[in-house]
């Protein structure tokens, strides 16, 4: 009985995997040629917005996702040649920040990241210093001092982040646990093991908060 249920189990979550990695398939693909089509008509702004969606639509491995990477390279280059140099500079934003806003454990096709920082780091050290501190700076000191801005990673800490997850559904388990564990037998109730789980409430309900704190 308990490896049926277990395996009915197993298969409606395969299913719901299914359907969700379906979803997020074919919305990238949409998103994906609904790029192309504002590319075509030289609408840049829409072009930028539907593949930066297309990328958000996220799963490893989809090419939607890959392919419009590159068309949003390419449109910072065109922008270059074409000396708008601010429209380049937000075609690259777009391309950094769509990967850092689907990043989780990992940070997905970080070498996109790394060729767009450096381009948004040449860009800005062609305009002029604002700072006193900028002003005594070299081009290339410039150069390297907002590169080291931009790959100062700010992600929280995957370990501790774990931590407050297992600490919140450790809490909730517990407390539900708790809940019952209450035997009325003669207005009685199981007292040890209510305690045990309350133990466990308050241990998982600590980790949780340093997670956070700490992540």
């Amino acid at each position: 009985m308990i490896r049926r249920w277990m395996g009915i189990g197993a298969g409606v979550l395969l299913f719901f995997l299914l359907l969700f990695g379906g979803k997020v398939y074919f919305c990238s693909l949409e998103e994906f040629g609904k790029g192309e089509e504002s590319l075509a008509r030289g609408d840049f702004q829409a072009a930028l917005m539907h593949f930066e969606r297309a990328v958000h639509w996220h799963i490893p491995g989809i090419s939607s996702g890959k392919r419009s990477l590159e068309r949003v390279w390419e449109i910072g280059q065109k922008m270059e040649e074409k000396g708008e140099k601010e429209k380049a500079l937000g075609a690259y934003w777009t391309l950094r920040n769509s990967l850092y806003g689907v990043r989780s454990f990992y940070t997905p096709e970080r070498n996109w990241i790394e060729r767009a920082d450096e381009r948004i780091a040449a860009l800005w050290t062609e305009r002029e210093p604002h700072s006193a501190e900028e002003k005594k700076m070299t081009s290339e000191e410039r150069k390297s001092h907002y590169l080291q801005l931009l790959k100062k990673d700010w992600a929280p800490k995957a370990g501790w982040s774990a931590a407050a997850v297992t600490g919140f559904f450790g809490w909730v388990g517990c407390i539900l646990a708790f809940i019952f564990s209450f035997r009325r037998t003669g207005g009685g109730v199981h007292g040890p093991r209510a305690l045990a789980w309350a133990g466990g409430a308050l241990f998982f309900y600590l980790l949780w908060i340093l997670g956070m704190v700490r992540a």
